[in-house]
């Protein structure tokens, strides 16, 4: 472990953890030099791209005693080092790094977009990761509103701690932004700096406890689409008016409750990213509510928003009374899971289903494939139900009406035979489902239907297919289910055409009559 060493600094945030990223910025760029000289463990390391002797004297000395190692790059490197990322972290991986912590002094590395600046950040965060190693980002903060402000405010979530010294010649303050330990996280936490003899230490007078034992009693925060509680709106709950203001009031609460709203219109994926940077911002005592609005999430889609720091998932039209005394019940309730997590990791677009309703056979196989292996990763059910055709039934006479509504649900026709796999559908809900989708009783209308709800039997149904579509010659039925289903959407336009006429040819003489009788 490597520590700070900033005395009055509690234990707990004094040290780095290995395979993290940790950010310190300060108003004086020559403030590196001191917390830098005095930093503890086997050996640090400093990569910067100015003048050592110049602008780390203190450093420098500790060089030649051989208790840190400096690395400097060269200015007229920045520009290609912002094209090649990927290079700079190979450099990175070839030094070795193995005891203490690696600083990176970045005030002049300010890359030349936002994207560019994200991806710098997000490779360091991952690099930390892979090579087990406390990587320090050091920042020139500069005035209000600087480039460096603007940029840390967006990329906060991406740190495991953040830090900052305020003050130009001499820090007149020290604020832990945000800063994670076992037990949960610290935030907004200040300090009174002075220099004792070129150490940074801590006003005694002015320290205090860690904030994870000074939690408040937790509120209920709203996010902005709080209109949809209707009348289980609670006049003392507090509402965010957009994603900003939900984060600052998490911030200034992090053992808040928070309702967030499931929306057709978000995207699972906007509310994923959401959850995860709250979860991030205020650690694992925040407690995040999602109530479903216009949209049935499914397994899959519950599980990953777990993952992500969701701790219950509820139906919109809960009453209000059980609203009220679930979030009563979790004034204590912790989030157990990853709190440093890889967002991408765990939303793994590439096993998300995409696809509904008709594939061709090979098409169908490859999804089948895909879906099943998503199906085991986040450890739900999924059933493949084969439908044996009556003898003497057209292949489109059983499936033209059938209407595949949620992604994963999705089906070919193979010979005489309709394989349909549902995607995180459960064994007991296969029955209504495929009645909902078909329109009738499964049984009504094909003469078997064969169950296979465990992977190994899907995966083993799915090669015996693959098998034997690489044989023989399967009908591609797309063209003609495309044509049904245009012609089925004129003869509904044509029928709602139809009506709205009949009611303008019945009331105009009804009107007429009326006023005939009352001459």
């Amino acid at each position: 472990m490597s520590e700070l060493n900033i005395t009055g600094l509690p234990p707990l945030i004094n040290t780095l953890e290995h395979g993290k990223l940790y950010c310190i910025t300060v108003q004086s760029a020559r403030w590196f030099d001191t917390l830098m000289s005095h930093v503890v463990s086997k050996r640090n390391t400093l990569l910067s791209f100015r003048d050592i002797e110049e602008d780390y004297p203190r450093v420098a000395d500790r060089f030649k005693d051989k208790k840190i190692d400096i690395i400097t790059i060269e200015q007229k490197r920045l520009q290609k080092l912002s094209k090649k990322i990927d290079r700079f972290l190979i450099e990175l991986s070839q030094l070795q790094i193995k005891d203490g912590a690696l600083y990176i002094d970045l005030s002049d590395l300010l890359l030349s977009s936002q994207t560019k600046n994200e991806q710098l950040v997000i490779e360091l965060k991952r690099f930390a990761s892979r090579q087990n190693l406390a990587i320090v980002l050091l920042f020139n903060e500069g005035d209000k509103d600087s480039d460096v402000e603007q940029f840390l405010s967006r990329q906060r979530t991406d740190f495991y701690g953040i830090m900052k010294l305020s003050g130009g010649v001499e820090p007149s303050s020290l604020q832990i932004d945000i800063w994670y330990i076992e037990t949960g996280c610290v935030v907004n936490q200040n300090y009174r700096v002075q220099n004792l003899n070129g150490q940074l230490a801590l006003s005694t007078s002015d320290n205090v406890d860690l904030a994870v034992s000074q939690f408040q009693q937790a509120d209920v925060i709203v996010d902005q689409h709080y209109k949809e509680l209707g009348p289980k709106l609670n006049k003392s709950w507090t509402i965010g008016k957009d994603h900003d203001d939900l984060f600052r009031l998490v911030k200034e609460n992090p053992s808040a409750t928070v309702l967030m709203h499931a929306l057709k219109s978000t995207g699972l994926k906007e509310l994923a990213q959401q959850i995860y940077k709250l979860r991030q911002l205020a650690g694992q005592n925040l407690k995040v509510i999602i109530l479903e609005v216009n949209i049935n999430l499914r397994m899959t889609e519950q599980s990953i928003l777990r993952c992500l720091g969701a701790n219950l998932i509820l139906p919109s039209k809960i009453h209000i009374n059980t609203l009220t005394n679930i979030i009563s019940s979790t004034a204590n309730l912790v989030f157990v899971g990853d709190l440093t997590a890889d967002f991408y990791s765990v939303y793994d677009e590439g096993s998300m289903p995409t696809k509904l309703g008709y594939l061709v056979a090979d098409t169908f196989t490859k999804e089948l494939q895909k879906l099943t292996a998503s199906s085991v990763k986040y450890g739900i059910s999924s059933t493949l139900v084969i439908l044996e055709i009556p003898s003497g039934i057209a292949a489109m006479d059983t499936i033209k009406y059938a209407q595949f509504n949620r992604h994963g649900d999705i089906f070919t026709v193979v010979d005489n035979a309709i394989y349909v796999y549902l995607y995180g559908c459960r064994d007991a809900d296969v029955n209504s489902t495929l009645t909902f989708i078909l329109s009738a009783e499964p049984l009504l209308i094909f003469r078997s239907a064969q169950r296979f709800v465990k992977s190994d039997a899907i995966q083993l149904q799915t090669i015996h297919l693959s098998e034997y579509i690489q044989r023989n010659p399967v009908v591609d039925y797309q063209d003609r289910i495309a044509e049904f289903a245009e012609h089925r959407e004129k003869m509904e336009n044509m029928r709602a055409d139809t009506m709205d006429a009949f009611e303008i040819n019945i009331a105009i003489p009804a009107q007429l009559k009326l006023k005939n009788n009352e001459l």
